[in-house]
């Protein structure tokens, strides 16, 4: 499967697999990040269930408060 993160294409030898599995993958397991599938908002509650397919764009941002 080939996605585009954060505009760079990766490649996975799963044809289908979660958001949250990938984010395992990627060791991206920070509490908070801004993650949109294809343009569209994902809330934290929907990580599991969100279905990644061949060619999806994901933006993955890590939310950092600071002053």
């Amino acid at each position: 499967m080939k996605l585009f993160i954060n505009n760079k294409e990766e490649q996975f030898d799963e044809n289908e697999m979660s958001l949250y599995k990938l984010l395992e993958i990627k060791d991206l397991t920070f509490k908070r990040l801004l993650i949109r599938v294809n343009g569209d908002v994902i809330k934290e509650n929907d990580i599991r269930n969100t279905s990644l397919k061949d060619g999806d764009q994901l933006d993955i941002v890590r939310i950092i408060s600071g002053g």
